[in-house]
């Protein structure tokens, strides 16, 4: 268990540095004035491959992945695939890259203002090529570098950016921070319990039986079904982030949040006593909607508080960074030792409870935004 779960734990960071370095490709790549419909785009191709991930997972529930036995059970097949996928977004955007800096170099290609030049040569080691290519750089487009960004050598802000200013921070942005530290939890025990909670508690699977046997089969149906819900709860997201805009436009953003957090709050904790396995498509759809406020909301609310002090825009979101990496902290290292204490427990339903309480708290603090 503890090597699956540092396992899990370094999958999910890789995969968050995986997608700050794309969003670094693409702010290099595109113009300013581009930025919200690149944003629409990335939106949608999220979306996309959430359907395309809970699809593959969910083969076993419709007994499809029948022709696929070599790969092993159905969750082998949904991890072979992700690597393969992997594998293919890394040659692609080295290969894109690549193109960019020949381009560049060639002069076919020039670079859109704000562009911090090239991906490459922006992650580079700094020395005399990237101080040549700064110093060619119009300095109307470069980018204001701080006195602590110009210092060299590792820091905790290249980890965990803003920890340094969250002491300083006004009241109610370390309030935001915490607010996201809950919100960010519940997805987190949702994401990681969910499937597992239908596989084992609803159908009464057990993981660790014998290969292909009865148990280990009804197991691998019921997490199956349970990534098959998760394409409801991929469109609930996805529902709420289109009508996002005009609910916003109604109500305020902090009413909003306050309602999906209160809706995955009640979803979650009846989990502690309803135990049919139809409850799993009403449970998991109904968190889709606090996922869609998660970044959008708080994000807003964060721009605005950034308006109110005259600070940099990016000051206070950046701060979201530390409550991400807490909230995995306590999902990842905390709760599954305190499961440990109590071995009759069901560890599931349990962390499903856990989720919807972070829920309510995030509702409960929001309210003072």
């Amino acid at each position: 268990m503890v090597f699956g779960l540092i396992s899990f734990m370094i999958l999910d960071m890789s995969l968050e540095l995986l997608e700050e370095i794309i969003f670094e490709i693409i702010n290099d790549s595109i113009d300013p004035s581009m930025e919200n419909t690149v944003q629409l785009w990335l939106y949608r191709m999220e979306y996309t491959g959430k359907l395309v991930g809970f699809g593959v997972a969910s083969l076993t529930a419709f007994g499809l992945n029948k022709q696929f036995e070599p790969a092993g059970d159905n969750m082998r097949l949904a991890y072979l695939v992700g690597a393969v996928i992997m594998v293919f977004m890394f040659l692609l955007i080295s290969i894109l890259n690549y193109t960019m800096d020949v381009c560049l170099d060639a002069g076919t290609l020039k670079e859109p203002a704000g562009s911090r030049y090239s991906f490459s040569r922006s992650f580079s080691i700094p020395g005399e090529d990237t101080d040549e290519i700064a110093s060619s750089v119009d300095e109307s487009i470069a980018p204001v570098r701080t006195e602590d960004e110009g210092k060299s050598g590792l820091t905790f802000d290249s980890f965990l950016p803003g920890i340094s200013e969250i002491g300083s921070a006004p009241s109610k942005v370390k309030l935001l921070v915490l607010t996201h530290f809950f919100a960010f939890s519940t997805y987190l025990q949702l994401a990681v319990y969910g499937t597992a909670w239908v596989g084992i508690t609803l159908l009464k699977g057990v993981p660790d039986a014998v290969e292909y046997s009865n148990k280990r089969k009804i197991c691998d149906i019921g997490v199956s079904w349970g990534a098959f819900t998760f394409i409801f709860w991929t469109m609930a997201s996805m529902i709420t982030s289109l009508i996002l805009p005009k609910l916003r436009f109604t109500f305020s953003d902090r009413t909003v949040f306050i309602f999906t957090q209160l809706m995955a709050a009640g979803a979650l904790i009846s989990t502690l006593w309803v135990k049919s396995f139809y409850w799993e498509f009403f449970v998991i759809p109904m968190c889709g909607p606090a996922y869609a406020t998660l970044g959008t909301v708080l994000e807003s609310i964060s721009v605005r508080y950034e308006k109110e002090q005259e600070v940099r825009g990016g000051t206070f979101s950046k701060m979201f960074s530390i409550s991400v990496f807490f909230s995995q902290i306590v999902m990842f290292c905390v709760i599954p030792v305190i499961f440990l204490f109590f071995p009759n427990i069901d560890d599931n339903v349990w962390a499903l409870f856990i989720g919807g309480c972070c829920a309510a708290l995030a509702s409960v603090f929001s309210f003072f935004l």
